[in-house]
């Protein structure tokens, strides 16, 4: 589940730099609004990205071993994985980035980047995916409400049946045929719809 979700939490940032000076650069630039958590490679990243579910991975392209182009489509081809990544590259290879965007980068910023430019694309990406966050969270609750609805009718569909079913049967009023079933669930100590259902799908008689 996305840090961004939980209640009283700040979004956190998964900071992916080998460099110690430009890692502290980034952390300090980002730590009074947001959690941080700093890894110097991409394995640690993976591990990371695993375990903590960020909202957000900040990552160097050029990294020892497993480059951050190889990590962002690793982390893609899990296909639970939809953090987005913004990436860092000294490099200007106009291929390069069009290969990041199709393996799912949301920005790049090129060094030697400007603080204030890059914190505005950390926070224009975060508040889009707490955006989308809130967007599903009220999907959620609509589906939920609907399913309820969906229930109590169907319950209330079952129930009237019922009642006819056992007015015809027992050549009774309508009224009085649910005054049977309701006092019957009440005996035995089960749910109305229950009793109806039985009635009806099963034949079940009193």
């Amino acid at each position: 589940m996305s840090s961004t979700g939980a209640a009283h939490e700040l979004p956190l940032v998964l900071v992916v730099e080998d460099d110690p000076a430009v890692r502290a650069v980034l952390v300090a630039m980002l730590v009074e609004d947001y959690r941080v958590v700093a890894v110097p490679s991409a394995e640690a990243a993976f591990e990371a990205a695993d375990q903590l579910a960020p909202d957000l991975i900040l990552c160097d392209l050029a990294l020892p071993g497993v480059s951050g182009e190889e990590l962002l489509q690793r982390l893609r081809r899990n296909g639970t994985f939809d953090t987005p990544m913004l990436v860092v590259t000294g490099s200007n290879d106009a291929a390069q980035r069009v290969r990041l965007l199709r393996s799912g980068a949301v920005d790049f910023v090129t060094k030697p980047f400007l603080p204030d430019e890059l914190r505005a694309r950390i926070d224009n990406v975060l508040a889009g995916r707490l955006d989308l966050d809130r967007l599903r969270e009220r999907v959620e609750a609509a589906q939920a409400l609907a399913a309820q609805l969906q229930h109590a009718l169907d319950s209330r569909v079952v129930i009237e049946q019922a009642k006819g079913v056992l007015a015809g049967e027992s050549g009774v009023s309508v009224a009085e045929a649910y005054e049977r079933m309701r006092s019957h669930a009440r005996r035995h100590n089960r749910k109305l719809q229950d009793v109806a259902r039985a009635v009806v799908v099963d034949g079940y008689r009193f």
